[in-house]
């Protein structure tokens, strides 16, 4: 599983976190997103992105929509292509670790722990 380790200001800790980011406005689609923050928060990219789940962070609050990606045939890609204010460090983690990092909660992220649980249940 390729994570990242990001530095988060709001909650003054780094997080494991799976590949995220906003739409380049409206009309990206969400797909193409997910394929571009792929490429750009890591050394890998992937010929697709496979729809696993679509839902709302804190629908109390407000409406933001989450979009749950599976990339597929993922690549080694020798460059990143980061924003310049992102500070991550890419992190792989098998199978045994993510069970761990599950279990001793070293996830902080709601959209990560949803992904990494999908995984183990269903790839």
């Amino acid at each position: 599983m390729v994570l990242v380790r990001q530095w988060r200001y709001p909650v003054g800790e780094a997080l494991l976190e799976i590949p995220a980011g906003k739409l380049d406005g409206k009309n990206e689609d969400p797909a193409h997103a997910a394929l571009r923050e792929l490429a750009e928060e890591t050394p890998y990219t992937a010929a697709e992105v496979k729809l696993i789940h679509t839902f709302y962070t804190v629908p109390g609050f407000g409406d933001e929509k989450m979009y749950l990606y599976l990339a597929e045939h993922v690549q080694p890609n020798s460059v990143l292509a980061a924003d310049e204010d992102e500070i991550i460090e890419p992190v792989l983690l098998n199978r045994e670790q993510v069970r761990s990092a599950l279990a001793n909660n070293q996830i902080h992220d709601g959209k990560t722990l949803i992904a990494l649980q999908y995984w183990l249940l269903y790839c």
